[in-house]
């Protein structure tokens, strides 16, 4: 994805992402999980390095902690919007569903 397209995308967003790397544990609603980096987090996504491609509308259950004021475990059920390969991972976009 271009700079002009994040650009574009990121003006249509209902809520300002907020920069934010941390480990994170995604599940494609089996019993394992893999593991993750995340990159940024707003009310109504994410954004995340994964090891695996994951197809658009693969629906994930994630959970990661949350640092500082705001600390805490966070648990939801998300929707992939779009991935692209980049520096051997595949940087996720989803939605929060829950």
């Amino acid at each position: 994805m271009s700079k002009e397209e994040r650009d574009a995308y990121s003006e249509k967003r209902a809520s300002e992402r907020v920069d934010l790397i941390t480990e994170l544990k995604y599940s494609i609603l089996l019993p394992s999980f893999q593991s993750g980096l995340t990159k940024n987090i707003s009310e109504k996504g994410l954004c995340f390095a994964a090891d695996q491609q994951l197809p658009k509308g693969t629906v994930l259950q994630v959970e990661f902690d949350l640092h500082g004021e705001e600390s805490g475990h966070v648990k939801a059920i998300a929707k992939v919007l779009w991935q692209k390969h980049e520096d051997g991972k595949f940087i996720t976009g989803v939605k929060v569903l829950t």
